[in-house]
Parts: C-alpha cells; structure tokens; sequence
C-alpha cells in the first residue's frame, strides 16, 4: 500500500519505490476470470453512469462550469472513473472536503499524484508538467461505482453543487 499524504478522508496516494506490484494469488486470478465474464455489461453500466453525469451536470447552473471527460469521435470509452475538471481558481481539495463534511455519505477524490512531483521521480532531468499539475489540483474523482442508481448520480451532483457554491462564497469572502 502506498504512503497516504493528505489529512482525513482526502487521500493522495504517493509511491516511494518504483516497481511492480504482481500480487494477485490464483484464488484472486480465478475470481477475476469469472468477473471477466461480466464485462461487457460493467462497460454499459458504466456508460450510463457517465451519462447521468453529463445529465445532472447540464441540468445545475452551478455546475456549468466544470468540464466532465468526454470521448474524441470514433471512440468508445470505458467510464472506469467520471472525472470532473473544476474552474481555475478552484481546489480540488477543497471542494472535496467540504463536500466530504457536509455529505459524509458520499466520497470523492483527488486526481491521481503528479509523477514529476514525486519524490522517487525528482532529478536534475524532471522537467515540470503543468498540465498533470493542474489537474491534480483542480480534478475531483466523482462516486462511479456500478452499483450507483440515477438517483444516487442526482444526488452527488445536487451535493457537488452545494459545495462548489459554498466554496465560491468562501472564495469571495476572502478576497475582499
């Protein structure tokens, strides 16, 4: 398990070594190959899932200005995650934990740990990589589990709604 870095519920997942990590006994194999059989019915579920998403974001003024993952045309994607890329200026983590504290039920998280910024990864030869910095402060990992029904996905987005606007409000507070 990789070291946590973050306080409370907002977990950022850094490596310390670089490596494989190939643990998966037969039994694990075994349950995977027997899941694999249900693949193509995850895909569809997941493919609704993130349709929900595009839905209840469309429907919430307060969230227009987020964008949501979307697919190049020709491609087919599977939704493993509906990523959502707040407004400059916006925290991730900040959204997250105020979301996290007023709706405890409902988990978000943060975009994965910039490669480049790991300590593992630091040299003379690391250049910056701006685009992967910027999504890791502003993306939030959105509830994308297939057992999640339409309402669960309304009730997120109502939820990321309040959080956002409360965080604008708290943005606006502080820069006066």
């Amino acid at each position: 398990r990789a070291p946590c870095r973050g306080v409370g519920l907002w977990r950022v997942y850094e490596h310390d070594a670089v490596g494989q990590n190939f643990r998966l006994p037969e039994m694990l194999a075994a349950v995977g190959c027997a899941a694999a059989e249900m693949l193509p019915v995850m895909i569809e579920r997941k493919k609704a899932i993130h349709s929900w998403y595009e839905t209840g974001f469309a429907a919430r003024k307060e969230l227009q200005g987020i964008q949501l993952q979307k697919a190049a045309d020709g491609d087919s994607p599977v939704w493993w995650i509906t990523a959502a890329l707040l407004p400059d200026g916006i925290s991730g983590e900040t959204v997250g934990m105020r979301l996290m504290k007023d709706y405890p039920d409902i988990e978000i998280r943060p975009g994965f740990f910039p490669l480049n910024i790991m300590g593992i990864f630091r040299s003379p030869a690391v250049k910056s990589c701006p685009n992967s910095e910027r999504l890791y402060h502003g993306l939030v990992c959105l509830p994308s589990s297939n057992q999640l029904t339409k309402p669960d996905i309304e009730r997120v987005c109502d939820a990321l709604a309040d959080a956002l606007s409360a965080v604008k409000v708290e943005l606006a507070a502080q820069s006066k």
